[in-house]
């Protein structure tokens, strides 16, 4: 499994349509966004929100088998959500996924997981 994490500039006013589109996939498109995920192959995904130099961001998670597989995926498919979800991030993140970037994905520094007792109960 891959994970990696993202910081994503949100385009200055559209924090509160970023609230409602991660009402909707949590709510009425929640099976929409869990096909969406498998059709990626990701089995994660978690996003925050955070200000960074007095602009907010999206901090996203990811996870997948392969994310550059996921991504590519992303890019080419034409199902209506996906279609729907790219249109939401254009809006929200200036971001288009249907060109995707050609770097490379980010760098993991650190990547560790331990579970002591007092975690897991």
């Amino acid at each position: 499994m891959q994970t990696m994490n993202m910081a994503f500039p949100i385009v200055p006013g559209q924090e509160g349509a970023l609230r409602e589109l991660a009402a909707q996939l949590t709510g009425p498109k929640r099976d929409q966004f869990n096909d969406f995920l498998a059709r990626v192959g990701a089995s994660e995904e978690r996003w925050y929100l955070q200000e960074i130099g007095g602009q907010a961001h999206c901090l996203m998670f990811l996870a997948a088998k392969d994310l550059g597989s996921a991504f590519a995926a992303l890019a080419v498919s034409r199902h209506p959500f996906d279609v729907w979800m790219k249109e939401r991030n254009r809006e929200i993140f200036n971001i288009d996924f249907e060109a995707p970037s050609e770097g490379p994905m980010p760098e993991t520094l650190l990547d560790h997981v331990t579970l002591t007792k007092e975690l897991a109960e």
